[in-house]
């Protein structure tokens, strides 16, 4: 039979196809025919090897199973002798190791069931690894009951749909989130009794972008509610343009010059360098012998240049 096969970690060139051999089938397992299998985050980071916690399951330096593939449907193609739940030609689908081959063999009381009559392979070979996922995390991990509220974030996605209708039919009150771009998506599984939040869809690194959206809104309440954008190219609200001057005469005090990003820095060496044009007197001091010995002498003496400021008013280089 043939089987995507792969003997090291890396990206997807690392995958071949090739003629291996076909499984023997156990006493109690079942021999499948592949017809249909699905692609999951686990086989991308059982191919990659990453996170590298993986491989403490995987194989550390190379894969211990060169298979790949858990999602699969197809039919019964024979069954061991004691197997009574299938037979050969019934048409089942479930999750087991290397299903990316023409043929897998899975044990009978593990995840293989007969697949129903209303859908097709494909649909079915995309079931087993996302809805068991969703099951496990809303009743046996959730303890999921009837009458609960329940908010499922991503609930267009592949475990999120699941959960939604799992979640459903337990009779608890569903909240669904995802993106605006699949809202059609979420809506399309069914009433979500709790409503449909739809989130903004970010581009580009979603940190920068939240961090870009806290800076808008520091500017929006400093600007009484408006950001500076909304400034650009017109006047500020009230009409007229703000000078130092008019701010000096507003505030009662001067006018402070527009600072960097590291404003508290540039804050102090302006007044530094004022006080020091007045003539303030600078004094050297020694490093004390008993401080910093474990530093080398370069060190020791750039950290005795650090300028100071005194009660006095005077700069000290200490």
């Amino acid at each position: 039979m043939k089987a995507i096969v792969h003997e090291r970690y890396g990206p997807p060139d690392v995958l071949e196809l090739r003629e291996v051999d076909k499984p023997v089938v156990g006493d109690d397992e079942v021999l499948v025919r592949v017809h249909a299998t699905s692609v999951n985050p686990v086989d991308w980071h059982t191919m990659t090897g990453t996170p590298y916690l993986v491989r403490m399951m995987a194989g550390l330096l190379k894969p211990k199973s060169e298979f790949l593939g858990v999602d699969f449907a197809g039919t019964v193609e024979a069954v061991g002798r004691d197997v009574r739940q299938f037979q050969p030609g019934d048409e089942v689908f479930g999750a087991r190791d290397g299903a990316f081959a023409d043929y897998v063999c899975v044990r009978e009381e593990r995840a293989v069931v007969q697949k129903p009559a209303g859908i097709t392979f494909e649909q079915a070979a995309a079931v087993a690894v996302a809805a068991i996922s969703a099951l496990q995390g809303l009743r046996d991990k959730g303890q999921i009951q009837s009458g609960q509220k329940v908010l499922i974030n991503g609930a267009s996605g592949g475990v999120g749909t699941f959960a939604v209708q799992i979640a459903k039919s337990f009779g608890a009150e569903v909240t669904g989130v995802c993106s605006t771009r699949n809202v059609e998506i979420a809506r399309s599984i069914g009433p979500v009794v709790g409503g449909l939040q739809a989130r903004p869809q970010r581009k580009g690194n979603p940190r920068r972008s939240r961090r870009s959206e806290k800076r808008s809104l520091d500017r929006s309440s400093r600007s009484g509610g408006q950001t500076t954008s909304q400034f650009a190219g017109r006047e500020p609200p009230g009409g007229g343009s703000v000078s130092g001057e008019d701010q000096e005469r507003r505030s009662g005090r001067p006018a402070k010059a527009a600072r960097g990003r590291n404003s508290d820095t540039g804050h102090r060496q302006a007044v530094l360098a004022e006080r020091g044009s007045r003539g303030a007197q600078v004094s050297r001091r020694r490093a004390r012998p008993g401080k910093g010995r474990h530093r080398r002498p370069r060190e020791r003496l750039k950290r005795s240049f650090v300028p100071k400021l005194d009660r006095e008013g005077h700069i000290t280089l200490g």
